[in-house]
């Protein structure tokens, strides 16, 4: 399970720069999912150096990354809307909200499940 957390929170941050770089490094709105990533980095390696506290620490992985989830869900709408042909504001933010969303929402599905299920 840390694994798991370690490469979600590796995986955000990377959206995050990548999107910074893809936006033509003008919205630094745009690295708003390295605030979710690293802060998730850090409690994936707390909970892999101190095994006492794993638990808790992914705990607080999972809660940001329902936070991350609900914070960018609006990205499945403009992504339908791109797919489907049509135009969106800003393509590329609507791109790396869709996912980030889906990473999340793979994350707290998995992580959880892995988590709640484990008998430690």
């Amino acid at each position: 399970m840390v694994l798991t957390t370690l490469v979600y929170g590796i995986l955000v941050t990377a959206l995050g720069i990548i999107g910074y770089f893809a936006t033509g490094q003008v919205s630094k709105t745009a690295l708003i999912p390295c605030v979710f990533g690293l802060p998730i980095i850090c409690l994936a390696i707390t909970g892999w150096l101190r095994s006492q506290t794993t638990k808790q620490t992914l705990i607080a992985a999972l809660v940001i990354a329902v936070l991350a989830f609900l914070g960018t869900a609006r990205g499945f709408g403009g992504l339908v809307t791109l797919l489907g042909g049509g135009e969106v504001a800003r393509p590329t933010a609507t791109i790396v909200q869709a996912i980030m969303a889906i990473a999340s929402l793979g994350y707290v599905l998995i992580g959880g499940s892995k988590l709640f299920l484990s008998t430690k």
